[in-house]
C-alpha cells in the first residue's frame, strides 16, 4: 500500500512538471522586441497590454524623430566587447541630403530576460538625444525645464554607468566667452567652453564626431 502511494505521488509529480514545462512562456527574443516596437510605432493608439515589451517613451521618440513615418531601425552589436550582442533600436532621420540612423533604445538579453539598458537614463519630461560609440561610450544630450546637460556613460555588466556630467542652468550666468556656465556633478564650474570640450574629449576618448555607431 505504502509503495503504491509513493508510485502515485511520483506519477503526479512528473505529470505536474510536464504540464508546467508545456505551459511556460518562451523567453522573448530580440526579434520579438523589434516586432512589438514596429507594430506599436504604427498603431493609432498605444495600449500597454498589447505590447508588453514596449516602453511608450521610446515609441514617442521614434515617432518624433522619424517625422511621423514610424519607421523602426535596429542593430545587434557587442557594445562592451564581452562576446554577447546587445540590441540597438531607433529610427531613420533625414539630415539634409543624408539619411542617418538615430538609436533611441538599448537592450540586453540577460538570462533569457530582455533588459532595457536605458530605463534609468531616460527621464520623464526630458528631450533626449543619444549617440553610441564603437569604444563602448554613450553620450546623452538631455534637456529638461531649465537645464541642459551632456552625460557620458560606459556599459558594464551592471548596466550603464556615468563617467561624466556637464550641466548648465539655462537661466544661469555666462562665462567670459559668452557660454552658459557649465558644471560637473559636484557643482564645479568649467572656466571656459574650451575646458569643457577638452574634458568631454578626454572621457569620450576621441572627438565627438568620431567612432559613432551607424
Amino acid at each position: 500500500m505504502k509503495k503504491s502511494i509513493y508510485l502515485l505521488a511520483a506519477v503526479l509529480f512528473l505529470t505536474a512538471c510536464s504540464n508546467k514545462s508545456g505551459t511556460e512562456a518562451k523567453p522573448a527574443s530580440y526579434d520579438d522586441l523589434v516586432s512589438q516596437y514596429e507594430k506599436a510605432a504604427k498603431a493609432d493608439a498605444f495600449n500597454e497590454k498589447d505590447y508588453p515589451l514596449v516602453d511608450k517613451q521610446i515609441v514617442d521618440l521614434i515617432n518624433r524623430f522619424s517625422g511621423g513615418e514610424a519607421d523602426v531601425s535596429h542593430k545587434t552589436i557587442d557594445l562592451d566587447k564581452n562576446g554577447t550582442d546587445e540590441l540597438l533600436l531607433g529610427t531613420k532621420v533625414q539630415a539634409g541630403t543624408e539619411t542617418l540612423t538615430l538609436y533611441l533604445g538599448a537592450f540586453r538579453d540577460q538570462d533569457g530576460k530582455l533588459v532595457d539598458l536605458l530605463k534609468d537614463v531616460r527621464g520623464a519630461d526630458a528631450d533626449l538625444f543619444f549617440q553610441f560609440y564603437d569604444n563602448n561610450r554613450l553620450v546623452v544630450d538631455k534637456a529638461t525645464e531649465g537645464e541642459v546637460a551632456t552625460i557620458v556613460y560606459e556599459l558594464t555588466d551592471k548596466g550603464y554607468q556615468e563617467l561624466l556630467y556637464q550641466g548648465a542652468d539655462v537661466s544661469g550666468d555666462l562665462t567670459d566667452d559668452g557660454q552658459l556656465v557649465t558644471k560637473d556633478r559636484e557643482g564645479n564650474a568649467y572656466a571656459s567652453f574650451e575646458e569643457q570640450e577638452n574634458k568631454l574629449k578626454e572621457v569620450l576618448g576621441h572627438d565627438r564626431t568620431e567612432q559613432i555607431i551607424e
